[in-house]
């Protein structure tokens, strides 16, 4: 799936993700998750969002990313 984890983030919120290495490498994901917990890193992008940035062995990629759609609000 293509998730990620964000600190302060709403869940179900949408962001694209752009690699500042390849600049033609991008991923849409969904903020399902806390994270990451090492203030060194901004998201934590599942596996199948990461493979869309970089190759897997890298481990790490630089990133940018912009807000694309922000949860809604549900009515209880």
């Amino acid at each position: 799936k293509l998730t990620a984890a964000h600190r302060n983030l709403p869940f179900n919120t949408w962001i694209r993700v752009y690699s500042l290495k390849d600049k033609t490498k991008q991923v849409e994901v969904r903020i399902n998750d806390r994270g990451p917990y090492d203030f060194r890193f901004t998201i934590d992008l599942s596996l199948a969002a990461f493979e869309n940035l970089t190759d897997v062995s890298k481990g790490m990629v630089e990133i940018k990313y912009e807000i694309i759609a922000k949860p809604t609000e549900e009515l209880l």
